[in-house]
């Protein structure tokens, strides 16, 4: 408003899906033109509009509501990125724990059997000593 600034840009992330999200670098001042149709389109695709108040006024009021929105808009699209990044690495995270607690229950099992076969081999080679002493 004060015009110490030519050009301010937000770079945000966009949300697209539960398993896309991407950077967007979007323009915020000056405001963009939008592209006009072309001058030979139809009349209904070219419009007509007249303002009311004047268009220096409307713009006066109406351009910080619009940048608030731009912003407020893309402070939502990165939390929701965030969140769904979030519980895609929290999910991620559980899955390898769940691999994790049934890597260590085998490793556990297998010793706890090795310890029992061990103990066995002894009794019966302990009974076996017994038998051929006699």
């Amino acid at each position: 408003m004060a015009g110490e600034t030519q050009q301010v840009f937000i770079v945000s992330t966009r949300y697209l899906s539960a398993g896309s999200q991407s950077v967007e670098v979007e323009q915020l001042l000056p405001l963009v033109v939008p592209e006009m149709p072309p001058e030979n389109a139809p009349q209904e695709l070219r419009g007509y509009t007249e303002f009311e108040p004047e268009v220096a006024q409307l713009l006066e009021t109406l351009a910080p509501k619009a940048l608030e929105s731009e912003i407020f808009s893309a402070l939502l699209e990165g939390a929701a990125s965030f969140h769904i990044s979030q519980q895609r690495a929290m999910a991620a995270a559980t899955d390898n724990a769940d691999e994790l607690g049934q890597n260590l229950s085998r490793i556990m099992n297998r010793a706890r059997q090795d310890s029992i076969t061990t103990e066995i081999m002894e009794i019966v080679g302990g009974a076996e000593a017994l038998r051929s002493g006699k």
